[in-house]
């Protein structure tokens, strides 16, 4: 009786858990990305 409640419990938040999960990783993503643009901005800077 106690795995089907764990299952369903599991499913339901997989259900609400997954979109939160994918916009934070797209958040990270997108710092990455931020991140490697300011050191090439900063490297160019030194450049000149």
């Amino acid at each position: 009786m106690t795995i089907p409640a764990k299952v369903k419990v599991s499913s339901a938040s997989k259900k609400t858990i997954a979109p939160y999960l994918l916009s934070a990783g797209h958040y990270w993503h997108a710092q990455q990305i931020f991140r490697h643009d300011i050191m090439k901005m900063n490297f160019l800077m030194w450049q000149r």
